[in-house]
Formats: structure tokens, C-alpha cells, sequence
């Protein structure tokens, strides 16, 4: 009997801790903040804040002993004018040469521009080694909607900037059956008469409420490969929102880059590798480009949606519009890249590259 009362009573503190938990937790989820089926605001216009002055640093540290190199070749981003963003001034130091960078646009329909630098090794300082130091003069401005109409009419985009960003490309592959089936099983299909904002709010909810943030170097980012899974990095994220967005005929673009950071150690998984980020934005008619930041709506559930969409701060540097640059490389051929967040680098010459070692640095003033 003793041991039935001891039962039974233990029972009942199972059940009223059980109950107790399971009230905590309706609690907490009915206090998160629930993102709304339509977009909230029936009129909304993008106002700028202060603009911010910057001075950011890339540098680039390469060592390599059974290397003779005759010439470096090494690309650097040239971030591009963006209503957030405006560069004033470049310039491109290589420790113990006189050499310096020049524009060159990529070769893909986008033409982006970048920074090469061709450094000929003419002392034996360069025949192993290779520094150099890219000093960016920016001005930042946060942007963010607010309800109620503009002061002022918004440019439409032209015929060739639409048609530029509707397109499909190699990571950002939306024609394919994959990522076609994902759209219509997630309802991802634009109706009749909805404005650009309110589709890209229902493909940003869907996203945010579907996919959970993870890192995987090796994981496969193309967007008919990421809808098929469940969790992806900032990269992934920006993808399968401008892939659903062009799918659907809305002009969109992911803004590749660099977080503000005054701290200057070499790149490491431990300071989230310089800070190296994918953002992305989208053309709403009347409105302009709005900004999105999708990986921090997915990582940050609890907080309010609109924290992410239509707003951004003045704490990012874009480095480049877009995926899958195409760099001329002089001696080794046309190589894509999809993300120039680190200068890239060939070399030319006697010996090999075996044991090398390349440090980037990121910092900001």
C-alpha cells in the first residue's frame, strides 16, 4: 500500500509538472511574435537615415616556399553604387612592388566589376610571398519602410535592369523541375493582382517558418538542390528568395559582402570568417529596392518579422550584386567563382604551389 500511494502521488506530480511545462511552452509560443499572412502596411515608402562615412581593409597575405613566381594575378572586389551604399575612393598597395590594380568587368551577362591587379615578381620578395592591402572609402545609409505613400515618384527600373534581374543562373537555377515543384507545393506561385511586396512577404514567411540556419562549407547551393532540404547558411537563404522572387517575375538581387568589423585577425571560422555575409533585395514597383535580410529573420524567430524585411543598417559593405562571377584569369583560362568575398589569386612560374598558405584580413574604421 505504501508503495501505491507513493505511485500514485508521484503520478500526480508527474501530471501537474507536465501540465505546468506544457502551459509554459503555449505561453511562450503564443507570445512570439506571429508573422501576418499579408503584408501589414496598404501603402509603404523606403526612407534613408544618416549616412555614414568608412574606411574598410582587405588584405591579403600569401606565402608559398617551393614557389619562383614570374607574375601574380589576384582580383579584388569593387563594391558597386547601391542606394545604401556609395564608394569615393580605392586604392590598391602590393608590398614591394609598384604594381597596381585596374578595373576589369567579369564576363558573365552581368559584367560586375572587379579590381586585378597583374604584379610581375621582379625581386626575390616576390618570388614566395605576396601582400597587398585594398583600402575602401564608403559611404553607408540605412534604409527602412514605413507605412504611408512617398513624398516623391520612384524610377522605374529600365527594360534591360528587369530583364537582367529575372534572369535564372547557375546557382540561382529556378527553371529547373526541382525548384518549380517546391513553388507550387509551398503555394509560392504568384495571384492575380498581388503587388510585388506582398508576394515577396509570403516568400519570406514560408522561408523564415521552413528553413533553420546552418553552415556547411560542402553543401550544394544551388536552389533546386537547397529546396529540397530544410536548413542552409545566409547564402543558401538569399538564393531561394531571389530565385522564388525572379520565378514569379519580381527583379531580384543578393547583395554579397562583408559585416562592418574593426577587428583585424586573419579570416577563421571563429570570427565567422571575417565577417562574410549574403544579404539580398528586391524591386517593388512604386517602392524601389527593398532590402531583406533572410538568414537573420530564419536564426531569430522570436523576433519581429519586419526587423528583416524593408530594413537595413548602415553596418555592411556589398562587394558584389550576384552569384557566379566569371574571371578572366590571362594564363589560366575563364574560372567561375560565386562569391568574391577574399581577393582570389593565380600565379605563374617555376616550382609549385604545394604547402602554400593565403591569410585575408578584414577591417573597418
Amino acid at each position: 500500500m505504501p508503495l501505491s500511494r507513493c505511485s500514485n502521488s508521484s503520478s500526480r506530480v508527474a501530471l501537474s509538472v507536465a501540465a505546468a511545462i506544457s502551459t509554459l511552452f503555449c505561453n511562450f509560443f503564443a507570445s512570439l511574435p506571429a508573422i501576418a499572412s499579408t503584408f501589414p502596411y496598404k501603402e509603404c515608402h523606403l526612407e534613408s537615415g544618416q549616412v555614414k562615412p568608412v574606411t574598410a581593409i582587405l588584405k591579403l597575405n600569401i606565402s608559398a616556399p617551393a614557389l619562383q613566381a614570374l607574375q601574380w594575378i589576384v582580383f579584388n572586389p569593387a563594391p558597386p553604387e547601391l542606394p545604401q551604399q556609395h564608394l569615393t575612393d580605392v586604392k590598391i598597395h602590393i608590398d614591394d612592388s609598384s604594381d597596381a590594380g585596374q578595373y576589369v568587368k567579369e564576363l558573365s551577362p552581368e559584367h560586375r566589376y572587379l579590381l586585378r591587379s597583374l604584379v610581375s615578381a621582379k625581386n626575390e620578395k616576390l618570388f614566395k610571398k605576396l601582400g597587398t592591402r585594398t583600402t575602401y572609402q564608403l559611404t553607408c545609409t540605412g534604409r527602412e519602410l514605413k507605412p504611408g505613400p512617398a513624398n516623391a515618384a520612384v524610377a522605374p527600373l529600365s527594360a534591360a535592369e528587369r530583364k537582367l534581374y529575372t534572369a535564372a543562373n547557375e546557382t540561382e537555377n529556378f527553371s529547373s523541375a526541382e525548384f518549380k515543384a517546391w513553388l507550387q507545393n509551398n503555394g509560392l506561385i504568384r495571384r492575380d493582382s498581388e503587388r510585388d511586396i506582398e508576394f515577396a512577404w509570403r516568400v519570406f514567411a514560408r522561408i523564415r517558418k521552413q528553413y533553420s540556419y546552418a553552415y556547411d562549407a560542402k553543401q550544394d547551393r544551388h536552389i533546386s538542390v537547397l529546396c529540397g532540404q530544410d536548413a542552409t547558411d545566409c547564402g543558401g537563404l538569399s538564393w531561394l528568395l531571389v530565385g522564388a522572387l525572379r520565378a514569379n517575375g519580381i527583379p531580384a538581387r543578393s547583395l554579397v559582402g562583408r559585416w562592418l568589423k574593426k577587428d583585424a585577425e586573419p579570416d577563421s571560422v571563429a570570427n565567422g570568417s571575417g565577417q562574410c555575409h549574403v544579404k539580398s533585395e528586391f524591386y517593388a514597383n512604386g517602392i524601389g529596392w527593398v532590402p531583406v535580410e533572410m538568414s537573420g529573420a530564419v536564426s531569430s524567430k522570436s523576433v519581429d518579422p519586419m526587423n528583416f524585411f524593408g530594413k537595413v543598417d548602415s553596418n555592411f559593405v556589398v562587394f558584389h550584386i550576384d552569384t557566379d562571377l566569371m574571371l578572366d584569369t590571362v594564363w589560366f583560362g575563364i574560372s567561375t567563382l560565386r562569391n568574391l568575398q577574399c581577393p582570389a589569386f593565380w600565379v605563374t612560374g617555376k616550382g609549385t604551389v604545394d604547402g602554400y598558405t593565403a591569410q585575408t584580413s578584414w577591417q573597418t574604421k
